[in-house]
């Protein structure tokens, strides 16, 4: 079986500008699909959970210049994005399990949750790194619409992939914390 592990990981830098969110980018999820007539099963969840794009982050240092864009001069987003090799997984699972069909050995019932865990502990290790930032899991149900903000960054994302899918959330200044100058963190760890 393969590592899911194994494959490689990608960040990108992104300035805030070429993002582009907009609460109606979340009815997308409602889209009805293969036997899920209704959209994703956990649209009602991650409605629950997430609140729009501009809550999510510490945006305060940039100028909003439009209704789903903002402007800045620095990239303070970062995308961390791991493709998964799902033709690859799909054969390896048809070899293993020669009575599954394809559709049976390209469901992200069996490789997803075991995918987005791997991602979740590289942008925990990102923001271990660095202060003051958190991340964004599904930055889709903040109303970001990641395939126009990739188009945004030249980087392309396919409808349907078939060979590589590109699993990505999005890490940022936490929302009402500022970043510590180098002297004021001496100054207050001095002070304990």
């Amino acid at each position: 079986m393969p590592k899911i592990r194994d494959y490689t990981l990608e960040k990108i830098e992104i300035p805030l500008k070429t993002i582009i969110a907009h609460p109606w980018f979340r009815r997308w999820c409602y889209i009805p699909y293969d036997n899920n007539l209704s959209g994703c099963p956990n649209c009602e969840r991650c409605s629950n959970k997430y609140s729009n794009f501009d809550t999510m982050f510490d945006l305060s240092s940039y100028e909003k210049i439009h209704e789903y864009r903002y402007d800045s001069y620095r990239p303070d987003i970062i995308l961390i994005i791991r493709p998964f090799k799902l033709a690859e997984w799909s054969k390896k699972m048809l070899d293993e399990h020669g009575e599954w069909t394809q559709k049976q050995a390209n469901n992200s019932r069996y490789w997803q949750n075991g995918l987005m865990g791997i991602l979740r502990t590289d942008c925990k290790e990102f923001c271990n790194d660095h202060l003051n930032y958190t991340f964004l899991d599904i930055p889709e149900a903040t109303g970001v619409n990641l395939f126009a903000t990739c188009r945004h960054n030249r980087f392309t994302l396919k409808k349907n992939p078939t060979k590589i899918i590109n699993k990505m959330m999005m890490v940022g200044l936490k929302k009402g914390e500022k970043l510590l100058s180098l002297m004021s963190w001496f100054d207050e760890a001095k002070s304990l």
